[in-house]
């Protein structure tokens, strides 16, 4: 896993398959990276497969890093990285960024112990069911037609 220094924090990019097989021995790379106390640490997952076992190991990685007081990021650009991290809803849990600069920019922004995730794709707005009645749209309805004022 190549890694290098941007600033003080530490990149690494992971690449290719992050399935059941190669977990353990990234996660293994990734947590004594860790012990090493860098300013912060970005995982970019230049990936074409991510598995289950990865989704589980990313938060684990979060829970080390803030216990050693460590700023983390997690670059998710491919749909390989982003579609299990959205379905999984991880990327409402963990810092997600779009770009390994702005990783690193939230890294020096902010402390590591209150860093939260705002990610969103680009250009995706809010699920509409969760904001039906604000946007005065029925939840259930096929089109997300404007509900009328009057009765039904």
């Amino acid at each position: 896993m190549p890694t290098s220094d941007r600033d003080g924090v530490l990149v690494a990019v992971i690449s290719g398959e992050l399935d059941m097989v190669s977990v353990d021995a990234i996660g293994t790379a990734l947590f004594d990276h860790l012990d090493e106390q860098p300013n912060g640490l970005v995982v970019e997952l230049a990936v074409y497969f991510m598995g289950s076992s990865a989704l589980s190991m990313l938060p684990e990685l979060r829970g080390r890093a803030q216990s050693k007081d460590v700023g983390l990021a997690i670059v998710a650009a491919q749909a390989a990285a982003v579609r299990p991290m959205m379905a999984s809803a991880l990327s409402q849990v963990l810092p997600v960024s779009h770009s390994v600069e702005e990783a690193s920019k939230s890294i020096h922004r902010e402390p590591a112990a209150g860093r939260q995730s705002v990610w969103r794709p680009r250009g995706q707005l809010p699920s509409r069911n969760r904001n039906a009645a604000r946007w005065g749209v029925d939840a259930f309805s096929r089109a997300g037609r404007v509900r009328s004022a009057g009765p039904r």
